[in-house]
């Protein structure tokens, strides 16, 4: 079962950790997480590329009508149009981004409105990593992340783009085929050397006939 609390040791170097530097709500504060993760929620902010966290942050925590409300910035991870990856929640924080999968999810948010203009390249080689990174932290596989659309009705993220982020899949999509697929090496290597074995044998049999051809042929020309 996974931890309830996931809160690496260590961030990566292309994170950048600005949680504490974010606007938020004067007096609301997030939770923390009872549940694990399930799953990684992506979104877009449905705005200008241009939109900083900081800005989320500012229009998420100020109260109606201008603002949400919320205790501060919904996303755990923001990527900028230009490529910058800023850790804006602590991954254990339930903040408000998913609905009823609050609880369970962490939310990744796309600078940029993607039923526009699709994102820039550095946004898809950051997010490639954030992915990543995110699937290896909380023991997830390709199919926790989620697009906001598929949990809400919803138009964001802008269409499947995202899916190009996953991670390749490897050739076996189970344990037992897994198991399978080493079974099978391990029968070729012994094939293998089986077969080496055997040619060692004959070329050791010839050999030995041939020095016995040349023991008999010397003995002769002594005698």
């Amino acid at each position: 079962e996974l931890p309830v609390v996931i809160v690496p040791r260590e961030l990566p170097d292309w994170l950048v950790d600005v949680v504490d530097k974010l606007p938020k709500h004067a007096t609301k504060r997030y939770e923390r997480r009872t549940q694990p993760v399930k799953q990684i929620v992506i979104h877009h902010t449905a705005s200008k590329p241009t939109t900083s966290a900081a800005a989320v942050a500012r229009y998420h925590s100020m109260e109606p009508p201008m603002g949400r409300g919320y205790p501060g910035i919904a996303y755990h991870v923001y990527i900028g149009s230009d490529g910058l990856v800023e850790l804006t929640q602590p991954l254990d924080v339930v903040s408000y981004h998913a609905g009823d999968a609050n609880g369970t999810s962490v939310g990744v948010c796309f600078s940029g409105d993607f039923t526009v203009a699709p994102p820039t390249a550095q946004q898809l080689v950051s997010g490639k990593l954030v992915i990543a990174w995110l699937l290896d932290k909380l023991g997830l596989q390709n199919d926790a992340v989620l697009g906001h659309g598929d949990l809400m009705d919803t138009a964001c993220p802008g269409g499947d783009w995202w899916k190009a982020l996953l991670p390749a899949e490897p050739e076996y999509t189970s344990i037992a085929e897994a198991v399978a697929l080493i079974r099978d090496a391990m029968v070729s290597v012994t094939k293998v050397y089986t077969l080496v074995h055997s040619l060692a044998e004959q070329v050791k049999d010839e050999l030995d006939a041939l020095m016995t051809q040349l023991e008999d042929a010397r003995e002769k020309l002594a005698g």
